[in-house]
């Protein structure tokens, strides 16, 4: 049977330094919220430890399972700190794999997302516990028309932008250069 509450969906890396620890704390904040927290990594033990009834941990998943958890999403998050400085020098897959999904994405202002991509996201403002928890909520109080149009105008820009016809075109335009 379908999951009549909000559900928020994390898949990626289980580390303190990706925001999972400040995820965590916020789930705690929003216990009508439920929060799937999928991967691995070296914060998975604490998590455990932490994690308030509204988390679960379903682990490292195949490619079909991944799938299935981010279809399934109300919203995916990329909770991922914006100081860091690895966030400005990584541009993170996840991004582009939750935006194909067409399922509303939330994320914070990394420096890597790049500027086709700049209106495909839900922003994180505060990068606190108490900042999420209000990012979240606000996403989840509006229609499900609404969070749905927003994921789906989201999901043509990034094919737009980086789909396989938008990639092959920039490669035969580089290419092009040497002839």
């Amino acid at each position: 049977t379908a999951n009549p509450r909000f559900t928020v969906t994390y898949a990626g890396g289980i580390e303190e330094n990706y925001g999972v620890k400040v995820l965590i704390e916020a789930a705690a904040l929003l216990p009508n919220i439920d929060f799937r927290v999928c991967g691995r990594g070296s914060y998975l033990e604490k998590i455990s430890t932490i994690a308030t009834a509204n988390v679960t941990l379903p682990g490292f998943l195949d490619q079909e399972s991944v799938a299935n958890e981010l279809m399934s999403a109300d919203l995916l998050l990329n909770p991922r700190p914006s100081a860091l400085d690895f966030a400005a020098l990584s541009f993170p897959s996840k991004l582009l794999e939750y935006l194909a999904t067409g399922r509303p994405v939330m994320s914070t202002r990394i420096p890597s997302i790049p500027p086709e991509l700049e209106g495909a996201f839900y922003y994180i403002t505060q990068e606190t516990a108490e900042g999420l928890a209000k990012a979240i909520q606000a996403v989840a109080d509006l229609s499900k028309a609404a969070r749905d149009g927003f994921g789906a105008t989201a999901q043509r820009q990034a094919v737009d932008s980086f789909g396989e016809a938008a990639v092959a075109e920039k490669i035969l335009a580089f290419w092009a250069c040497f002839r």
